[in-house]
């Protein structure tokens, strides 16, 4: 039997039936924890925030030259890199040497790599298959094992327990309406049997989503033992399991200059069939959580608009600030650690990515360059080794668990 969970959670259930008559995309749940960026807190400085930043270069080779990093794993000693415009998921070692990449051909057909996901029993990897609405299995050093076919086509997956929870691609209003069964954005299916267990987040009939809001290629993120769920058109997130939504997260950003969409921006009627309409006319409205990535001392929560993205950095016991208000003085020696996204975070340490021009236009772009290479031998080795045709360098950040002095 299908249920939405995120109805189970809410005190009134007696009104479910009237309030899905007003609701777009079901996803009212209690806020239970609100993240709230107010005003600047002034001289807050890298070495305050930073403990520890290293940079490693990746080995270039002709096999292995990329750009751009689309998704990305970090797995023991290991970074597994997709790149979706050369089709490939590179293995390097975490001294940056190259190991090799995975198989691109199955028994099916090549392989278009979309999604890198974690699974939980050692050497497995999963991969979402573009080419097909399949899921595939592979070794951690990059050999094929199977495929698993999804019977709905799908923008994002997880793998939870032994589960896989999968994003589906959203309706229209006619796809909505067709048949008497409820539609649902999110199902849970079973990982042998690949069959429907459970469904949450459901449409409304009058619904008017697909085409209004490009979908991010991954909703879900792995923070240790926990799974994020982000959603298109709302800056909350969802903690969720095998039982469906557990918590909702909401961000709030009450500084002046930065703004975000309305509230009700996916619910209420008003925006239906309006939404991408909206959004170019307010370019600079924050309307998506674009990633999520947690260690011990904090949390780093990527937010999309039309313009430009920004880092906002909840630290554990010390508040919530920009990734661009912190100060890197002369003092520092290095670089800023976020070059523009965090690609991903283990226990302990963020991972970003400087592509090679980026890298060293930023390099040559620091007054006090100089200084900097003579005292920082990470940086000098990585700046002597690359050149404007080299893989980029993996910036390898650990958060300080200290609190920040603000006037």
């Amino acid at each position: 039997m299908k249920l939405n969970y995120l109805f189970m959670l809410l005190p009134f259930l007696s009104c479910t039936q009237q309030n899905n008559l007003e609701k777009n995309i079901l996803v009212e749940t209690p806020i239970n924890d609100i993240i709230t960026l107010d005003s600047i807190q002034n001289d807050i400085y890298s070495r305050d925030v930073f403990e520890s930043i290293e940079f490693i270069p990746l080995e270039t080779n002709r096999s292995n030259l990329f750009s751009d990093i689309s998704d990305m794993l970090i797995i023991g000693d290991r970074y597994y890199i997709l790149n979706r415009s050369i089709n490939q998921v590179l293995i390097f070692d975490s001294e940056g040497r190259f190991l090799g990449t995975f198989d691109g051909k199955s028994d099916v057909d090549e392989i278009q790599f979309l999604q890198l996901r974690k699974s939980n029993k050692p050497d497995l990897i999963y991969v979402r298959d573009g080419n097909t609405s399949s899921i595939i299995s592979f070794t951690g050093s990059g050999k094929y094992i199977s495929r698993k076919e999804v019977k709905s086509d799908f923008y994002s997956f997880a793998p939870i327990g032994n589960k896989f929870v999968i994003y589906n691609h959203y309706l229209t209003r006619e796809e909505i309406s067709k048949g008497d069964d409820k539609k649902y954005l999110i199902d849970l299916i079973d990982t042998s049997s690949m069959k429907t267990v459970d469904s949450y987040i459901g449409y409304n009939e009058k619904s008017i989503y697909k085409g209004e809001i490009p979908n991010n290629w991954k909703n879900f993120y792995e923070c240790g033992n926990e799974l994020f769920l982000t959603i298109q058109g709302q800056l909350n997130y969802y903690k969720i399991s095998e039982e469906g939504i557990l918590s909702t997260t909401e961000i709030k950003l009450n500084r002046p200059n930065l703004f975000q969409i309305p509230n009700d921006f996916i619910v209420n009627p008003e925006y239906f069939g309006k939404r991408s309409e909206y959004l170019d006319r307010n370019k600079k409205e924050f309307y998506n959580i674009r990633s999520i990535f947690k260690t011990k001392n904090g949390v780093i929560y990527t937010l999309g608009n039309r313009s430009r993205p920004i880092n906002l950095l909840s630290l554990s016991g010390r508040g919530n600030i920009l990734e661009s208000d912190i100060k890197y003085e002369s003092d520092t020696k290095t670089l800023p650690p976020i070059s523009y996204f965090v690609y991903g975070s283990d226990e302990e340490y963020f991972y970003s990515y400087y592509p090679s021009k980026q890298f060293l236009d930023a390099m040559n772009e620091v007054p006090n360059r100089n200084s900097i290479l003579s005292e920082n031998e990470n940086l000098r080795s990585v700046y002597n080794k690359i050149n404007m045709l080299s893989n980029g360098v993996i910036v390898k950040f650990k958060l300080k668990d200290v609190k920040i002095n603000k006037l």
